[in-house]
């Protein structure tokens, strides 16, 4: 059986990108690893060091905090929306991803989307998603976001690009 952690992992490392330095979002936020907001959540204790002044994790640092706000951001998912268990597997793995970028609060709004996805009608939660203010702001994600969610899988041509190996999701 796939697993949706599996693939939202892969999704989240490319979409988020690996930054082993403290930085500052286009948001604002200080931000290091996968997309791992300092301003909102400090790092562990046992986690970083400074290097010339600046916060610095290693990349198994990195991947622990990816599959630990991985599993923060999904309990407040299926918290939220109930229903997204009953969903396949690259259904989850998108929502997964978009609970990450966006936050629940946010991810609430996409009201028919959501409608959508819940009554398994992909093609129109597909059209929704591209139609959104999200969509303009993270471009590619949400291309290749709204075609899983469309087709659902990942077109062949992505898999390379996103590391997946089917034989281990």
């Amino acid at each position: 059986m796939r697993d949706h952690f599996y693939l939202a992992r892969k999704m989240l490392q490319v979409h988020e990108g690996l930054r082993l330095t403290e930085y500052t979002d286009t948001t604002g936020h200080r931000t290091i690893g996968y997309g791992w907001n300092l301003d909102a959540k400090p790092l562990p204790k046992a986690v970083g060091h400074v290097i010339s002044g600046k916060l610095t994790i290693s990349e198994p640092e990195a991947q622990s905090m990816l599959d630990v706000s991985m599993l923060d951001h999904w309990r407040e998912l299926v918290g939220a929306f109930p229903w997204v268990n009953e969903q396949d597997v690259w259904r989850k793995a998108i929502l997964l991803d978009m609970a990450f970028n966006m936050g629940i609060p946010t991810l609430r709004t996409f009201k028919n989307t959501l409608a959508a996805i819940q009554r398994k009608d992909y093609k129109t939660a597909s059209e929704n998603m591209l139609k959104s203010k999200w969509a303009t702001q993270v471009k590619r994600r949400a291309d290749v976001l709204a075609e899983i969610m469309r087709l659902g899988a990942m077109p062949a041509a992505l898999m390379q690009t996103y590391d997946i190996n089917m034989n281990m999701a």
